[in-house]
């Protein structure tokens, strides 16, 4: 009985009770630039909702640097159905968490965890303030849906086999776990946890012969590797194609290997004790080797408590390496993007360190040889307790683009793509000086970047500052000639001091646009009016 309790039906709904108590806030925050307008409301096939021409282009394109159909058809669904309502959408996003944090918890138990203990762990997943970036940020769909086709596919694998037929269970397992990466490819080394889960029980075994072993798991892991390996190289050529992968000349080998091992020891410090969380981090000028030390000797220790409660606790050992092997396709080896690191990276390495507390939880003695496990409930449960309070104050930090972006540079440091973004929100809100003065610093900061020394031209032109402007603009063409935006901007500002030269640089600007595909709306909006009056003459 004390295996069976508590109910899922109730764990669900206590689930469910807390992460809207936390997150039902949201529904009033606002979409943040800064990858939404790419995922959502500056996207055009987006925008047109589900259509036929939009499935096709979801397959197709690799646009936002990475191939992930099944997340552009959940944003066009959305916005079929709630027409654009950002409110209803964000509220979806605390939906899909909540299932997952459900999810955790069924894949905790069917592994082998007290249903009590892993009901607690659940409730930790579910409002550690590490996941407010997967939940708040609308453009994070990707994670809740790549996490819960994942969480899916562990729990049908771990269905015992002589339930259904098994060619059936095997290509649904293959089936759900490409949704996982048809959503985002950070689950692409779930073949390898499931690796070392049938390596443990095989270990746990001794005397059995390796070879039918063997046979078996490379019949039930062999199709989930190649669907992985499918998914890992198509995401490597898409951020590689569209510049997202950094190149070793923009960050040497041993900045990426001291970064990575930093980030070890920050993510395990996030979720044991979680400071000033923040929507971006940006990666630090030189190695930070101390941390990675830190990172390093973790890792050591880790390895060898696993490898000591191997036998006693194998879950132990699985729930190290799936922390471990979860956080490689995003520790930074191969780096994509300028981030050092990402609350969101820690939201699938997370169940893993919940999967060995667990363990340890079941398999701790006290000194008369009594378990520990009720002590350790006990303590889990002030631990998700103490972390929702911390996430309820956190969460206010994500209500719109200029509260997040103004935390970001507070706490993760000076950040060229937060920067811009934080001039367009003030830009968008009227604040026009309050934008001249961020992009001039950017522009000061970055002399180098057409888009910083561009947008303190757009700030000047606001402001009426027109000469000032042209010479900006100026400036930014030379650092970019091929930019048709740049070309059309510097017209419309020679056309106020009717300078013949604006028709130049409109013409440059009708000569340069990009295709009619192009997902953009400004930009097809700038098409439409260089278009319409070329047509007018």
């Amino acid at each position: 009985m004390s295996r069976s309790f508590p109910r899922t039906s109730l764990v669900a709904a206590v689930l469910l009770l807390a992460v809207f108590a936390l997150y039902g806030r949201i529904a009033h925050h606002q979409p943040i630039a800064f990858d939404d307008a790419l995922y959502v409301t500056q996207n055009t096939w987006v925008l047109q909702g589900l259509t036929w021409k939009g499935a096709f282009w979801a397959f197709t394109n690799t646009d936002a640097a990475n191939w992930h159909p099944l997340t552009w058809l959940s944003h066009m669904a959305d916005q079929s159905l709630f027409s654009g309502r950002p409110g209803a959408q964000m509220i979806e996003n605390a939906f899909w968490h909540a299932l997952n944090s459900l999810l955790v918890f069924l894949v905790l138990a069917r592994l082998g965890l007290c249903r009590s203990v892993a009901a607690v762990l659940a409730l930790v997943f579910a409002v550690h303030p590490a996941n407010v970036e997967s939940v708040a940020w609308l453009s994070q769909r990707k994670t809740q849906l790549s996490t819960c086709f994942l969480l899916v596919t562990v729990l049908l694998y771990l269905r015992p086999s002589n339930e259904g037929s098994t060619a059936r269970r095997d290509a649904l397992i293959a089936f759900t776990f490409a949704l996982s990466l048809m959503a985002k490819a950070s689950g692409v080394v779930l073949p390898a946890i499931l690796l070392v889960h049938e390596f443990l029980l095989r270990s746990s075994t001794p005397g059995a012969p390796w070879q039918p072993w063997g046979r078996q798991v490379l019949r039930r892991i062999g199709p989930l590797a190649l669907v992985g390996l499918a998914g890992a190289v198509i995401t490597f050529l898409a951020q590689q194609g569209q510049g997202a992968v950094a190149s070793i000349d923009a960050l040497t080998l041993p900045h990426r290997l001291a970064n990575a091992g930093a980030a070890v020891a920050t993510y395990l410090q996030t979720f044991a004790w979680p400071g000033d969380l923040c929507l971006f981090y940006a990666m630090p000028p030189a190695p930070d080797w101390p941390q990675a030390l830190i990172g390093l000797l973790l890792l050591l220790a880790g390895g060898l408590w696993a490898s000591v409660y191997r036998n006693r606790a194998p879950l132990l050992a699985l729930g190290g390496a799936w922390f471990v092997l979860g956080l490689l396709p995003v520790i930074g080896l191969v780096q994509v993007g300028s981030q050092s690191h990402a609350d969101r990276y820690l939201y699938l390495p997370m169940i893993g360190l919940l999967l060995g507390l667990g363990a340890f939880a079941e398999c701790a003695l006290r000194p008369d040889g009594k378990p520990l496990r009720p002590a350790f409930l006990g303590g889990f449960g002030a631990f998700a307790l103490g972390l929702a309070c911390h996430t309820y104050a956190y969460l206010p930090h994500w209500a719109d683009g200029e509260t997040a972006y103004r935390r970001a540079l507070e706490i993760g440091g000076a950040s060229y793509a937060i920067t811009l973004n934080l001039a367009a929100s003030l830009e968008e809100q009227g604040f026009y000086r309050s934008a001249e003065a961020v992009n001039a610093r950017a522009a000061r900061t970055w002399p180098d970047r057409p888009g910083a020394v561009g947008n303190h031209a757009s700030s000047l032109a606001l402001l009426g500052r027109y000469a000032e402007a042209e010479a900006q603009y100026r400036r930014a063409l030379a650092l970019d000639p091929t930019n048709f935006k740049l070309h059309y901007l510097l017209g419309l500002v020679l056309l106020q001091s009717n300078n013949p030269e604006a028709e130049i640089h409109l013409q440059n600007a009708r000569r340069l646009l990009p295709p009619e595909s192009e997902w953009r709306s400004t930009n097809l909006e700038i098409r439409k009016i260089l278009l319409g009056a070329g047509a007018a003459k």
